[in-house]
């Protein structure tokens, strides 16, 4: 095998040599900056050409300097993080309600919790669906369950999936400002049936 030498702006690249039997019908093949893939010129410290240009081809677009293997349109505008919310979803049927959230917690980008409890029980048969900030949403399903187990008591049967919505309703919008949460109120009672609330 030919000798490899560590190639500089100038220099070429040798490749090895093929095997015997090959060599005699092909000469050495020889690769200058201008011949060679322009990443690889660059990872071997020669000034690549810019992108897409060599016999016949228009330019796609510059590195961002001489010797870097990235150009201008990849390094100034990376691709952005995919960004994906809670899912949540509750369906009324006619012997009650179907609940269903997905179970990923983030913090931006990073996947903080991968099995966390979306569907909260705010009374026997009413749940709730939280989505946006876990911390206000499980403060406001904490506020709401001790109001409803208090109206529970005063009325001395289960409270209705409408009294428990109105609840939700009345601290999100008392707190419009200071909250980042989606609810979906969900349940089943004597008076309605199954009922869904957004």
């Amino acid at each position: 095998a030919q000798e490899l030498s560590r190639p500089t702006a100038e220099s070429v690249c040798i490749r090895p040599a093929p095997p015997p039997a090959e060599r005699a019908a092909q000469p050495p093949e020889i690769e200058t900056a201008a011949t060679m893939d322009p990443v690889l010129a660059g990872m071997m410290g020669m000034s690549p050409l810019p992108c897409g240009e060599g016999e016949g081809e228009q330019p796609l677009g510059r590195h961002v300097e001489g010797g870097c293997p990235y150009r201008a349109d990849d390094v100034m505008s990376p691709e952005q993080a995919v960004s994906t919310g809670t899912t949540i979803m509750a369906v009324e049927f006619d012997g009650g309600v179907v609940l269903a959230a997905d179970s990923r917690t983030s913090t931006g980008t990073y996947v903080a919790n991968r099995a966390s409890r979306k569907i909260s029980k705010v009374h026997d048969n009413i749940f709730v669906c939280r989505s946006g900030s876990a911390a206000d949403t499980q403060a406001l399903t904490g506020l709401v369950q001790n109001y409803l187990g208090q109206h529970a008591i005063e009325i001395g049967k289960q409270p209705t999936v409408k009294s428990c919505a109105n609840l939700f309703q009345t601290f999100c919008y008392n707190n419009k400002d200071n909250l980042m949460a989606g609810l979906i109120v969900a349940g089943y009672d004597e008076k309605r049936g199954g009922q869904v609330f957004s």
